[in-house]
């Protein structure tokens, strides 16, 4: 009897301190199909209150062990930590100053974020990582890759960003920016949001587990890979497709594309996979 006792007190204080633990900062769930995901995702993140758009914001890779990193991280990964930041704000200074004589509105070349998304959309490595409000959006990066490209990954994987985290601020180094699209219907059909980094780190993992004492500001889910057809065609159903995506005529070109390669089922054939922007 005794030595049940010692026994169950023990179970009883090592559940006491697993409830005294503080929530991870990136929480992981498995979904066995995107049918799964649909109808638990928002369950995941809201528990049983509705699905609240804004709340969080989402981004789709099509390769699981791509990490949170922007275009500028990626390009610059070799340099000191220091360095990088350094090398960003230089970046963003002389592309202010090589737009002097276009059109560009005032407002815009005194905002640091407006600078920065616009020179990301020309082609300028930047700090930038581009979120959306909806999952759905977010879905299909992840899963349009796949299917045209016929990436044998097991598994997608959609990020969920917690806007109501304390981390994200300017005062920690990473902030939320909402930019006006400047005439970017891009930005605007893909409920565009971004992450701007001022910080050392070179990928949001680092930063947020350098501050997991805060509770959770990331929620990975992990969809089967194969489940892409399906979830395109639902996808495609819903209105979320390359030419809504990519409203310009690159949107049309890739549309062609995507329904040539669902038809014949012939993917593109490539050895390396393009990374993420």
């Amino acid at each position: 009897m005794a030595n049940t006792r010692r026994k169950s007190n023990t179970a009883v204080a090592t559940a006491a301190s697993v409830r005294a633990l503080p929530p991870p900062p990136i929480r992981e769930h498995f979904f066995n199909s995107w049918e799964d995901f649909k109808s638990g995702f928002s369950t995941a993140l809201f528990g049983s209150g509705p699905f609240q758009r804004g709340r969080y914001l989402f981004r789709g890779h099509s390769d699981p062990s791509w990490k949170l990193t922007t275009t500028f991280d990626r390009m610059f990964a070799s340099q000191p930590k220091g360095r990088r930041v350094a090398i960003a704000d230089s970046l963003l200074k002389g592309f202010r100053q090589a737009l002097e004589g276009f059109p560009v509105p005032p407002e815009a070349l005194a905002s640091d974020s407006m600078m920065l998304a616009l020179g990301q959309h020309y082609g300028l490595p930047t700090r930038l990582l581009d979120w959306t409000e909806s999952p759905y959006i977010a879905s299909f990066f992840a899963y349009n890759r796949r299917t045209i490209w016929g990436v044998g990954d097991s598994q997608v994987v959609i990020w969920a960003l917690n806007v109501q985290h304390p981390i994200w601020s300017i005062q920690y180094g990473v902030e939320l920016v909402d930019v006006p699209s400047f005439g970017n219907q891009r930005i605007r059909n893909q409920a565009g949001k971004f992450t701007l980094a001022r910080t050392p780190f070179a990928t949001l993992e680092e930063y947020v587990a350098a501050h997991e004492e805060d509770g959770t500001a990331l929620v990975r889910f992990l969809l089967p890979a194969q489940e892409a057809t399906k979830a395109l065609a639902d996808l495609d159903a819903m209105g979320i497709h390359h030419g809504v995506v990519y409203p310009e005529i690159e949107g049309s070109a890739q549309m062609a594309l995507f329904r040539t390669v669902m038809q014949y089922g012939a993917h593109i054939q490539t050895q390396v996979s393009a990374r993420p922007i």
